[in-house]
């Protein structure tokens, strides 16, 4: 404890000081895990001095969140059921009849880990909800952020320790790409986790063109990006003399032609 007063008793007669003196502070020096689930609940003990030679009522805390409970040991050592958290590098503390401690020991929950995806091929026009599955998302909304390779979700949603929903973004291309997933500091990706759906091609218009060539030709279809994208066409095994990928499916004109041959 701190600013315990000092009494001195001399033939029937008593002299005293308030604050003449405090114990030392306890210090947290290490723990015995390094690192916990982000549901907490597993019992951690933290090693130190001066955690008092009797039952004090100890405190521990990691970060700024409290254990669920505390207990003494000894004089060098207390057991700290872990609060549920998120996370890196959260300094570990032990207050003793209200004498906070000096913490040189250090906690981090554990990384999150991206298991599995609802869905493995998004279209290119992005905006499809994908649920991401796996564990140490949080117990709690932390301001998780999830990317498709470099890319961000255009939005994260929690929804459990062990599920949240990105809202995938627009792209191209049939590579394999990684799912990442952040939550306060800590990542966890899924590697191969998607590649965007394939083009399809309905129709061409026009449908006949002269051998000479030098007709533009306009592809109707789907799954051609959003953006302009570098692209090749063929008609048969000849590659065209100039591409312009179109990012929409044309159906007005889709709609005009079949009805032209009604």
């Amino acid at each position: 404890g701190h600013s315990v007063p000092l009494l001195v008793s001399n033939a029937l007669q008593q002299g005293s000081v308030t604050n003449a003196f405090t114990f030392n502070a306890p210090v947290a020096s290490s723990v015995l895990l390094s690192n916990g689930p982000s549901t907490g609940g597993s019992n951690v003990t933290i090693f130190g001095q001066s955690f008092a030679t009797v039952d004090a009522t100890a405190k521990a805390r990691f970060g700024s969140t409290s254990c669920e409970v505390t207990l003494w040991v000894s004089d060098s050592s207390a057991v700290c059921r872990l609060p549920a958290g998120s996370g890196h590098s959260a300094s570990v503390s032990v207050s003793v009849a209200d004498q906070d401690s000096l913490s040189a020991a250090q906690f981090s929950f554990n990384s999150p880990v991206v298991r599995n995806v609802s869905r493995y091929d998004p279209p290119t026009t992005g905006s499809a909800s994908v649920t991401l599955t796996g564990m140490n998302f949080g117990t709690v909304d932390r301001s998780l952020h999830a990317r498709v390779s470099l890319t961000a979700c255009e939005a994260t949603q929690w929804v459990s320790d062990s599920s949240t929903v990105c809202k995938f973004p627009n792209g191209i291309g049939a590579e394999l790409l990684q799912a990442t997933l952040s939550v306060s500091g800590l990542q966890g990706s899924l590697s191969s986790a998607f590649s965007f759906q394939p083009p399809i091609v309905f129709a061409a218009m026009p449908d006949n063109i002269p051998s000479t060539g030098s007709v533009s030709v306009t592809i109707l279809g789907s799954h051609f990006g959003m953006n302009e994208y570098p692209s090749s066409s063929f008609f048969g095994n000849s590659l065209c003399a100039s591409n312009m990928a179109r990012w929409h499916r044309l159906l007005k004109q889709m709609f005009a032609k079949s009805t032209s041959h009604q």
